[in-house]
């Protein structure tokens, strides 16, 4: 590592430079070298490895930062040459640092919701699940784009406190996600045209009240939901569905789950922070019974993918047998019952457009869960509530609060209390049962101390 602050710039050179730690965990720290033949001519680099080019000087009492671009899409002489401009236009008056602010004004003043919307989505939902995606636009479309053509500037709370009463006076709950999205495009892409960064005009808007989920399967319910789960016949969605009761992870988790992330032996399931919803690494205990599915399916899954819960894909036999039926005359019915799939599926094979893919992870769970619940005669329940009732469990069990919290993945102890810690009636008439005759027992105690006292 270099200690030279000043040195003739070269790619190599600047390739190779690093930035001292800083100690924090968030490593925000930044180091900065300067060019010893272009003066103002200055490379940074943070800690997490971003390079970049600035200009700076000093400009009356104040020292002057502008960023000219990113490194390597910027070479030196790039950089010299943009460097020698910002010392020309200074000889000559002009601040760049100051002309910069201007056009950035300049873009404020001139820039549309429809703007903001388009860079929101370019750069930041785009890199969202299809199914957020699809929402958000959806949101966008039916109830923000009528401020299309109004300057970003001029949006303030009072106008999106009346957009929440009038989405409000048909659905409170709709009113809520339009206000979210509205405060996400500020403040994901706001700084972008010249706004502070973090600044949303939904600032002290405050949402509908809206009740919390509360599902909670029940012991009975329970028994009758794994007595359906074993009656299926997929083994996939059988272990799949086994496998959320077990953990209590999130649906998307388990189906995702690969070979990579478990530790058998050491019967853990390591989820790193890509994978999680708050960002955070979640080591997840396993019990035997997990650990019995996750073998059986070791020795069953295909060996060519990755995932514990694979979808189910056509093998290159049925591919070929369904295409020489066809190619003889045989209708889609005879093809799927000579190789025991659906109609739908035979039809998918047949088609001009398909493709065979690769390994994927399970994507039946709501068709499945649908059948599943439908055979043990349970209503109104989603996949989520095994999750719900997983944690409540642990809390009926004098689990204590943290314990729970970590075990469900969650950065807070409020977001414990909020969504999960639900008692059932049952749990909560045994603890006061408890509670009052060891409150009365006491209550007795004292009394007859009291009695003893007096008749002493």
């Amino acid at each position: 590592m270099s200690t030279e602050k000043r040195f003739p710039f070269t790619q190599d050179r600047l390739a190779k430079l690093v930035c001292p730690p800083s100690g924090r965990p968030q490593q925000d720290g930044r180091a900065m070298f300067y060019d010893a033949k272009v003066a103002g001519l200055a490379f940074r680099v943070s800690e997490g490895g971003v390079r970049a080019f600035y200009w700076t000087r000093r400009v009356g009492p104040k020292v002057r930062y502008v960023k000219i671009g990113a490194f390597p899409e910027l070479n030196v002489e790039q950089a010299r040459r943009r460097a020698g401009e910002f010392n020309d236009g200074l000889a000559r008056g002009i601040d760049p640092a100051a002309a910069k602010q201007a056009k950035r004004e300049k873009e404020l003043r001139e820039a549309t919701i429809a703007n903001l919307w388009e860079s929101y989505r370019d750069h930041w939902l785009a890199y969202k699940k299809p199914k957020t995606v699809a929402e958000f636009t959806r949101l966008y479309d039916a109830h923000i784009a009528p401020w299309s053509r109004h300057t970003i500037a001029s949006i303030t709370p009072a106008d999106v406190e009346r957009l929440k009463v009038k989405i409000g006076a048909e659905s409170q709950s709709t009113a809520n996600r339009v206000v979210e999205v509205i405060s996400a495009m500020y403040r994901r892409r706001g700084h972008a045209f010249g706004l502070a960064r973090g600044y949303s005009p939904t600032t002290g808007v405050d949402p509908y009240p809206e009740k919390v989920r509360d599902r909670v399967l029940s012991t009975e319910e329970l028994a009758k939901v794994m007595k359906s789960i074993d009656a299926d016949e997929h083994d996939v969605a059988r272990d799949y569905f086994r496998m959320l009761i077990y953990t209590g992870a999130r649906r998307n988790n388990v189906a995702c789950m690969t070979w990579d992330d478990l530790n058998i032996d050491g019967g853990t399931w390591k989820l790193p922070g890509e994978k999680t919803k708050n960002g955070q690494p979640l080591v997840i205990s396993l019990i035997p019974e997990a650990l019995a599915i996750i073998k059986r399916r070791y020795e069953s899954n295909p060996a060519d993918s990755p995932f514990v819960f694979p979808s189910r894909n056509f093998t290159p036999a049925q591919i070929e047998t369904a295409k020489t039926m066809r190619a003889d005359g045989s209708t889609t019915r005879q093809i799927a019952a000579a190789l025991d799939l659906s109609q739908t599926a035979v039809m998918h094979i047949l088609s001009p457009l398909f493709k065979q893919r690769g390994a994927s992870a399970y994507g039946g769970a709501g068709k499945a869960w649908q059948r599943i619940m439908q055979r043990a005669g349970i209503p109104k329940t989603t996949i989520h509530d095994i999750r719900r009732s997983f944690c409540t469990s642990l809390i009926e069990r004098g689990v204590p609060l943290p314990i729970v919290a970590a075990a469900m993945g969650h950065r807070n102890m409020g977001t414990t209390q909020r969504h999960y810690a639900f008692a059932s009636d049952k749990a909560v008439a045994d603890a006061t049962r408890t509670s009052m005759a060891g409150l009365l027992a006491d209550v007795a105690k004292s009394q007859e101390k009291n009695a003893a006292k007096k008749t002493a």
